[in-house]
């Protein structure tokens, strides 16, 4: 779509006579300064004019509009979902997105047309709550007597224990097997039934699935059996489920596959047997360049590894062994295995993982970058006319000294980065970032000697430094000395600076920050990180201030700390903290405000007299600031010894996955209370993952299958695994 010309200042100026233009420039053009501020003024009213018939139409209007719209046609907000948002502010615009889809007023009208149909309620999940689903008609699955007048020789039959396939899905989506019947209702909150005549579900899947692009494999010579033919998909070592791509059906009746929605990846889904002897092969739905996986042995663009040469295979203990000139793989782990001295130096490989939402850096679209004149160093891993290494870009921005600079990395590859040191100087701005659509990894070692370094970020007067769109593993960042701002955006650094197969920490008590005798303004957002460690020894100054939005915190576990002094009871740090999930112990000097979080450890706060805790919650032994509609204080209440206790461990937070490198990683699970699922200053969910607004997608989902759903069947909304 070719850009919209720029509107000219002086159209008003040139519609004058040239007698008045040449008085007016006589003068010193008063006159034309006055007519370039009515000018602005008068295309501000034509782009209102213009607007105005965009906005009769659902596709082009604008987002204050769709609500009149959908008055229009009857559309109903569903009363369990709460109340809209304020128009005005960017949060209650992002609500009213969720609580009035665009989609489903738009698809109100067919909906109605196509009530009582299977295939609508897929696409109704995915319209009004964005969520793809499958739905299943649980009848079909009872094993019933058959008729001897209406034979149905595919449904009721006995479970064929021989068939592996179908029996690694029972329970699941994908289910096809016989059933008894389940009396429970489907609706329940407590523990929903499913295989009954009238019951139908619908599995939503709240992951989606990400792609990673031409990355570098890591090689893994240590440990549990593996060797230098041995690498694992994560560039981090641990084990990682890999994902579908998730491609979009081209028919839109059709009920939704595997390869339609964004599932994990089965070893016999993977697997293809073109004769039923042999070996089997990797299906050329899942393997194969632009597809979910491929992989390439070497670093050069030649062509992927064929299909033929990869086999799924189980690399549990990594004992398996593929012949000469194969390679195999197991999906499930995100595992890759050569035949001993077969393996390439470097593993190139394209792949999915599926994660609930877009922070911690990936190749999802993130905002777009504003330019203030800033010189543009290059990096990449291959090219004669860029740097290969970060640390080149470094030397050589060091050596220009330009007041505005950035430093961007435009490919997924992962670099091998000794010590990293920036020096600032006053005024100074430097960002180091992702290109759009890349997932760069640093990994920060000494690679003479292999022992890891810090990085270090230092400063003489001030200056900025910004990190966007990275992940860094291998060792902390540090900061000292003056410097005026350190932002993380969309980054992540790893917690426990590394993960063991199994997405243990390498390094669990160390911190993923340490900001030593520095004025620095921290500001965190859409993160992932370990610990802060902050290290004042001299109170003369301000305590440094920390801004935490849409993050998470990670110290690895409850007990261990997030922020902290090593040297004193309490950091000298004043934090404010919004919509964030923080595993571990804050021990801080002031908190100004924390909203819509969840804290796992204690909260100690030293200076109480200012600063709210509202809708979060704080484990009851946490010492903070006035709170206001926090759990478990609202679940307690005026209670007293038990039942006090037991009304404390009712509001708990509980989470499908507390350890990063997982997929679940903190997001909350379908038992948790709904005191932390809808206890939000909006009635979203506490944490990191406030914003997804999945309570009210929920509920207006819910509310729309009671409406489209006849009355002799029952649906119910079921969580996909």
């Amino acid at each position: 779509m070719p850009d919209k010309p720029m509107p000219d200042a002086d159209r008003l100026y040139n519609l004058l006579p040239v007698y008045y233009r040449q008085r007016d420039f006589e003068a010193g053009e008063p006159l034309r300064a006055l007519l370039q501020v009515m000018s602005e003024q008068v295309d501000v009213v034509e782009r209102d004019i213009s607007q105005l018939y965009d906005d009769w139409f659902i596709e082009t209007c604008q987002d204050w509009v769709v609500p009149y719209i959908a008055d229009l046609i009857g559309y109903r907000l569903a009363p369990a979902a709460g109340e809209p948002g304020d128009v005005i502010t960017a949060e209650g615009r992002r609500r009213n997105r969720t609580l009035i889809p665009r989609r489903e007023v738009a698809n109100t009208i067919r909906y109605r047309r196509r009530k009582g149909t299977l295939a609508m309620l897929e696409l109704l999940a995915n319209d009004i709550a964005g969520w793809p689903a499958r739905a299943v008609e649980f009848g079909r699955l009872l094993g019933v007597t058959q008729s001897v007048k209406h034979l149905r020789p595919d449904r009721g039959r006995l479970i064929d224990a021989h068939s592996g396939g179908p029996l690694g899905l029972i329970n699941k989506q994908f289910d096809s097997l016989p059933h008894t019947v389940d009396v429970r209702s489907i609706g329940s909150k407590y523990r929903p039934g499913r295989h009954n005549l009238a019951n139908v579900g619908l599995f939503v899947f709240r992951l989606k699935s990400y792609p990673v692009t031409r990355s570098e494999a890591r090689c893994m010579e240590e440990g549990d059996g593996a060797g230098d033919h041995c690498f694992t998909f994560s560039p981090f070592g641990n084990d990682r489920q890999l994902f579908c791509a998730g491609a979009k059906d081209p028919e839109p009746s059709r009920f939704s596959g595997e390869l339609n929605l964004p599932t994990p990846i089965r070893r016999r889904a993977f697997e293809e047997r073109p004769d039923g002897l042999g070996l089997g092969i990797a299906s050329d739905a899942y393997y194969g360049e632009g597809k979910s996986i491929a992989i390439w042995a070497g670093k050069d663009s030649g062509p992927a590894i064929p299909r033929e040469a990869i086999i799924p295979a189980n690399l549990e203990g990594w004992i398996y062994r593929p012949p000469s000139g194969c390679v195999s793989v197991d999906p499930e782990r995100g595992r890759i295995c050569f035949r001993p001295g077969e393996a390439p130096s470097d593993v190139i490989v394209t792949y999915h993982y599926g994660f609930s939402g877009e922070i911690g850096g990936g190749e999802y679209e993130r905002p777009e970058f504003s330019s203030n004149g800033e010189r543009i160093y290059t990096v990449s891993s291959g090219g004669a006319e860029v740097h290969g290494h970060i640390r080149k870009a470094l030397e050589q921005w060091k050596h220009d000294q330009p007041g505005r600079a950035v430093i961007e990395i435009v490919d997924s590859q992962t670099y091998n980065e000794d010590r990293i040191g920036i020096e600032l100087e006053k005024g100074h701005f430097l960002e180091i970032r992702a290109a759009q659509g890349c997932r760069p990894v640093i990994r920060i070692v000494d690679i003479e000697s292999g022992r890891a370094e810090s990085s270090s970020i230092t400063g003489k007067g001030g200056g900025t430094c910004v990190f966007d769109g990275m992940l860094i593993t291998g060792r902390n960042v540090r900061v000292k000395g003056d410097v005026d701002d350190v932002v993380l955006r969309h980054c992540t650094l790893v917690p426990g600076w590394g993960l063991h197969n199994d997405c243990k920490p390498r390094h669990a008590a160390d911190p993923s920050i340490v900001i030593r005798n520095s004025s620095v303004r921290l500001s965190i957002e859409h993160s992932i990180l370990g610990g802060i460690q902050i290290e004042q020894p001299q109170r003369e100054r301000e305590p440094t201030r920390v801004q935490i939005s849409d993050s998470i915190i990670d110290a690895t576990s409850n007990g261990s700390k997030a922020m902290w002094d090593e040297e004193n009871l309490a950091a000298w740090a004043s934090v404010t903290i919004q919509r964030s999930t923080v595993i571990g112990q804050l021990h801080i000097h002031a908190l100004e405000l924390a909203e819509d979080c969840i804290f796992t450890g204690a909260l100690t706060v030293a200076r109480r007299q200012n600063g709210c805790v509202r809708f979060c919650y704080t484990p009851p032994n946490s010492r903070t600031p006035r709170r206001y509609h926090c759990q478990p204080d609202l679940a307690a209440g005026k209670l007293a010894g038990d039942a006090k206790a037991a009304a404390e461990s009712s509001v708990i937070p509980v989470f499908n996955s507390t350890r990063y490198g997982t997929s679940e990683y903190c997001q909350l699970a379908g038992s948790c209370s709904g005191a932390i699922g809808r206890g939000a200053s909006d009635q979203s969910e506490m944490g990191v993952f406030h914003d997804l607004f999945q309570p009210q997608r929920h509920a207006g989902l819910l509310a729309r299958l009671e409406e489209y759903v006849p009355a002799r069947s029952q649906v119910g909304i079921l969580f996909a695994t």
